[in-house]
């Protein structure tokens, strides 16, 4: 589920060039899947989930009180390449 709403949005905007895909299109498409479609959230919740189990507790933790970023790190540094979230 994950995999697939993600790769809705990647697939979306691979199609278009940019110049066809206005700002306001991809503001659209992102509030409908990732928002509407919750695949912002669910994808958050399985990154939560995924660094608890590999990297334990106190890591999971830490990625929330540093910064997004060392959130996003974290994860990426976990999964295999095509799991991987590019932000």
């Amino acid at each position: 589920m994950i995999k697939i709403s993600i790769d809705i949005i990647r697939t979306s905007t691979k199609s278009f060039p940019r110049s066809v895909l206005s700002d306001e299109d991809l503001d659209k498409l992102s509030w409908e899947t990732g928002v509407m479609e919750r695949s912002y959230y669910v994808t958050g919740a399985h990154m939560c989930r995924v660094i608890e189990k590999k990297a334990g507790k106190e890591v999971f933790k830490r990625t929330l009180l540093d910064c997004p970023r060392t959130f996003f790190e974290t994860y990426n540094g976990l999964v295999a390449e095509k799991e991987k979230i590019i932000y």
